[in-house]
C-alpha cells in the first residue's frame, strides 16, 4: 500500500521502494516455502506505481512463486490518461510472463482528477485489452472490479460483445 494515506510523493522514493521490495521478499519466502503463489499490483498511488516498477520488483524477488495482477485503471493518471493505448502496450510487454489477471475496472476525468466508474461506462480502452488477451493469454482471469451488482449483467453483456467482436490472425 501507500507510505502515507493514498497519493504522496514519498511513495515515489526509493526508500519506499526498498520497503516494498523487503516485505515483499518475506512473503515470497513463505510462498516458496508453502508451495503457493503470491499475486502483487500496481497503483499509481503505491510504492509500485506503475509497470516499469512492477517489473523491477518481480526481477529483484525473482521467484516463480510471484504472479501480477494488471488493473490498467490503476495506473491512469491525469498526465497519462491521453495515452492509456502506450500504458496498456507497455504493461503488457513488460509483465505477460507473469499476469495472473486482468481487473476490469473503469474510470472516468472528472473535476480535474480519475474517478473509478461501473464497467463498461468510462473511458477504459477495453479493445486493447481485449484482444491481448484473445491474442496472447486466452485463459487469463478477467475480473471486474468497482462494479456493483445493479451493474454486473451490463458489464458482462459488454465485455462479451467487445471480446467476440474482435478478429485474430
Amino acid at each position: 500500500g501507500s507510505v502515507g494515506n493514498g497519493y504522496c510523493v514519498e511513495n515515489f522514493t526509493s526508500a519506499a521502494f526498498e520497503r516494498v521490495f523487503e516485505s515483499v521478499k518475506y512473503l515470497v519466502t513463505e510462498a516458496e516455502k508453502l508451495g503457493v503463489m503470491i499475486a502483487l499490483e500496481a497503483g499509481v498511488n503505491h510504492p509500485i506505481y506503475s509497470a516499469q516498477k512492477m517489473r523491477e520488483l518481480v526481477d529483484r524477488l525473482n521467484s516463480n512463486n510471484v504472479l501480477v495482477i494488471l488493473d490498467v485503471a490503476n495506473l491512469m493518471t491525469l498526465d497519462n490518461v491521453d495515452t492509456q493505448e502506450q500504458v496498456i502496450e507497455q504493461a503488457f510487454t513488460l509483465l505477460q510472463d507473469r499476469l495472473v489477471a486482468i481487473h476490469l475496472k473503469d474510470f472516468i476525468v472528472k473535476d480535474n482528477k480519475i474517478e473509478f466508474v461501473p464497467f463498461g461506462q468510462g473511458m477504459l480502452l477495453l479493445e486493447n485489452i481485449l484482444t491481448f488477451v484473445k491474442k496472447e493469454k486466452p485463459y487469463l482471469y478477467c475480473l471486474f472490479e468497482n462494479t456493483k451488482e445493479p451493474d454486473l449483467a451490463t458489464a458482462y453483456r459488454h465485455v462479451q460483445q467487445q471480446y467476440a467482436q474482435i478478429e485474430i490472425y
